[in-house]
């Protein structure tokens, strides 16, 4: 009976002792959920396609209310302190901002250093360029582009000619600077540059029900009819206009307008019917030609290795055309191709 938290502490041998990390939790807070009927919230939405379609992460998340019996122990003194507790060991806190406790949620964990960098605040897409206290407040608390603003540094003249010269190349007579097809560095650059561009499209697209998808310079949108179709347009023609940085300029001979009656290619890929994405015929018919010529040893070392990014491209766009080869010319002919020998 005599027996304390000192004896114990006494009683441990800490050479046999391990330490066994923190599961790795997702903290889920949000509006409503519910077990039956539809859905009651965005994160109830969220939560139960967790729960159907990745059982492993759905294993991972602790909701808010599960910790209210934690609560009613009186080892915290009050629930805010609890949520910071659990927040505090999980790896992430998905935060859908759609409830007033949501709301509180958000400015008390914007406000924390331990956990601001973890949390991860869900917003509709519709409001998302309304000024309130929420967008102005900790939402651009939490933002990792406030961060950038703040903390930007000083490039001197010198460094930025330099950054120029190894990012983006200059065609020959003109003063005119270009992304690099290919670098690594492209894709990022492209998007810090359209960002302002992207969230004035985005934001139109969502008050209309579009689909907004951009690759580089290549422009995308969806809808189920023609009619929202043609307010984005007229409105992203309009964004350009009045777009100072960058300058943008809409190429009307490559707007296409397409329906599933039609072949809709998108960067090249063609986009099918049953929701999949296809290379098409004209280019599986090429890389047919090249496989049975390269089988036949008919390919030159340069057309062999051209051959090789053909297959590694197929195998990451259309997987099951790349079994189909296999089937007809053998999983080693294939296999010989793309290990380059």
């Amino acid at each position: 009976m005599g027996y304390s938290i000192v004896d114990f502490a006494k009683s441990l041998n800490v050479d046999r002792c391990k330490i066994r990390n923190t599961p790795n939790l997702i903290f889920l807070c949000g509006g409503a959920v519910g077990e039956t009927g539809p859905d009651k919230s965005a994160r109830d939405y969220f939560y139960r396609h967790l729960k159907s379609k990745a059982t492993k992460i759905a294993q991972r998340v602790r909701l808010a209310e599960a910790v209210n019996a934690w609560f009613r122990g009186n080892e915290f003194p009050d629930l805010l302190e609890l949520e910071n507790y659990l927040a505090d060991l999980a790896d992430i806190t998905v935060l859908f901002v759609e409830s007033p406790g949501s709301i509180a949620e958000l400015g008390a964990f914007a406000a924390s250093d331990v956990l601001r960098p973890k949390t991860l605040a869900v917003l509709n897409a519709s409001h998302s360029s309304d000024r309130s206290f929420i967008t102005d407040g900790p939402v651009k608390a939490r933002d990792f582009r406030n961060f950038l603003k703040k903390h930007r540094p000083d490039f001197d003249k010198k460094t930025v000619e330099a950054l120029c010269r190894i990012l983006f190349w200059r065609p020959k007579g003109t003063t005119d600077l270009c992304l690099s097809i290919g670098a690594p560095t492209s894709p990022l650059l492209s998007n810090i540059l359209m960002f302002e561009f992207d969230r004035r499209v985005l934001t139109i697209c969502a008050k209309h029900g579009v689909v907004y998808t951009r690759y580089a310079d290549d422009l995308s949108f969806s809808a189920k009819s023609s009619d929202p179709l043609e307010a984005v347009e007229k409105a992203v023609h309009e964004i350009c206009n009045r777009l100072r940085s960058p300058s943008l300029t809409l190429n009307l001979e490559k707007t296409v307008r397409v329906s599933k009656r039609e072949s809709r290619r998108v960067t090249g890929l063609v986009l099918t019917n049953d929701r999949r994405v296809s290379l098409g015929r004209d280019v599986k018919r090429k890389i047919r030609a090249w496989v049975h010529h390269s089988v036949m040893n008919r390919l030159s070392e340069e057309q062999t290795l051209k051959l090789r990014g053909m297959l590694n491209y197929v195998n990451s766009v259309e997987p099951a055309f790349l079994q189909r080869l296999m089937d007809k010319y053998g999983v080693k002919a294939i296999s010989r191709i793309q290990a380059g020998h």
